[in-house]
C-alpha cells in the first residue's frame, strides 16, 4: 500500500495534464473502474475553478486538493455520493498561486489531475 505521495504516483498518458492512479492491485483507476475525473475549468484559474467527476454507481468518495508536496490542503467532498456527473466549485482564496492537484478517491482507486492557481 502506497503513501499517496506525488512522487509515488506513476505518470501515464500523453502529458496533457492527467495523472491516472493505480489501485491496490496495480490496475489503472479509470472509467472502467467506475469513476471518471475531468479537467478543471477554467484552468489556470484566479478565484475559483469547477471540478467535474462522474460515478457509474453510488459510492463513498473523497475529493481533495493537494499541494506540490502531496499534502492535502482541502477536502471538497467526502462521503456517499449518488451515481452520475457532479460539479464542485472550488474557491482558491487564501492559497498561494502555483501548481496544485485535485484527487478523487473511491473504493481503493484514485484519479488525480493538475491545476494551476494564478492568484487572486
Amino acid at each position: 500500500m502506497g503513501t499517496n505521495l506525488l512522487s509515488e504516483i506513476e505518470l501515464l498518458g500523453d502529458g496533457a495534464g492527467i495523472i491516472l492512479g493505480m489501485d491496490d492491485h496495480g490496475e489503472i483507476a479509470s472509467a472502467q473502474n467506475g469513476i471518471r475525473l475531468y479537467p478543471n475549468y477554467p484552468n489556470p484559474f484566479r478565484s475559483y475553478t469547477n471540478i467535474k467527476f462522474a460515478l457509474k454507481e453510488d459510492a463513498v468518495i473523497q475529493l481533495s486538493i493537494l499541494d506540490q508536496a502531496g499534502r492535502t490542503v482541502a477536502v471538497l467532498q467526502e462521503g456517499l455520493v449518488e451515481k452520475g456527473e457532479h460539479i464542485i466549485r472550488y474557491s482558491s482564496s487564501g492559497y498561494s498561486p502555483g501548481l496544485y492537484y485535485f484527487k478523487l478517491s473511491s473504493n481503493g482507486k484514485s484519479l488525480s489531475r493538475k491545476m494551476m492557481a494564478a492568484g487572486n
